[in-house]
């Protein structure tokens, strides 16, 4: 693996930590992967761009989540009834 900025590099390891960032280095290994030699061309910021990605991810299905509970506590809190939700009458209030 090609690192072009060491400084960053351990930076990047010891705050997010070498066993977090190895699963993301696993996918680049060459097989067998028992080995443990990347493929040709591989860098750290390959490596870094797929936690970065993976993050993305993650917070966008949370703040999905996040508003779903939202939306659920909202209604619970308004009484909006089954009638309400089917018919489509608008509610005020909703986020």
């Amino acid at each position: 693996m090609d690192i072009t900025d060491e400084e960053k590099a351990q930076h990047y390891l010891s705050h997010i930590g070498y066993y977090r960032l190895s699963a993301y280095m696993f996918p680049l290994l060459s097989i067998p992967k028992e080995r443990q030699l990347f493929k040709p061309g591989v860098t750290f910021s390959k490596v870094m761009m797929l936690y970065r990605f993976d993050k993305k991810i993650l917070l966008s299905s949370y703040t999905h989540i996040k508003q779903s509970i939202l939306h659920s506590c909202h209604y619970a809190n308004q009484n909006v009834t089954s009638v309400d939700y089917i018919a489509n009458r608008p509610i005020e209030g909703i986020l």
